[in-house]
């Protein structure tokens, strides 16, 4: 799946809990700003606000600007993670990799090997199916 720039960050925000207007403070914009970057209103962002959204974001500069990735299974993994109330590093710990590594595989910039998934739903008290059907829940999102 392809994902613009103004579609990852829109849907980073919502699945961090973040207004338009608390992502516009902790980057140093206003709310109509953010709006613009998630509608493509505006495409160039400058460095230093993109280095202050990738950080509020919780993801890496190389990740967030990253417009080829599938989203779908990360993103599964990623609301199930958080329904636990399991960070990144809990996760990471559970399947002895590191919490970069989880942060790709939520974000879509790396796949997970099905021989993996198990595994996955083991440390996330699920099942593959699960992984692999759930809706994606958040604002005007049905599923991938």
């Amino acid at each position: 799946m392809k994902t613009t720039l103004s579609e990852k960050i829109a849907t980073l925000r919502r699945q961090r809990g973040l207004t338009l207007e608390e992502l516009g403070n902790k980057v140093g914009v206003g709310k109509s700003t953010v709006r613009k970057w998630e509608t493509g209103m505006i495409t160039s962002i400058r460095s230093d606000k993109l280095t202050a959204l990738a950080d509020t974001l919780e993801v890496d500069v190389a990740e967030l600007l990253s417009t080829d990735s599938n989203t779908c299974i990360g993103t599964n993994i990623r609301q199930r993670r958080k329904e636990l109330g399991m960070t990144q590093a809990e996760l990471a710990e559970k399947l002895g990799c590191q919490k970069a590594a989880i942060s790709k595989i939520e974000l879509g910039a790396v796949d997970v090997a099905v021989s993996k998934l198990p595994a996955f739903a083991a440390a996330l008290e699920t099942g593959v199916g699960e992984l692999l059907d759930w809706m994606i829940r958040g604002e005007g999102e049905k599923g991938c």
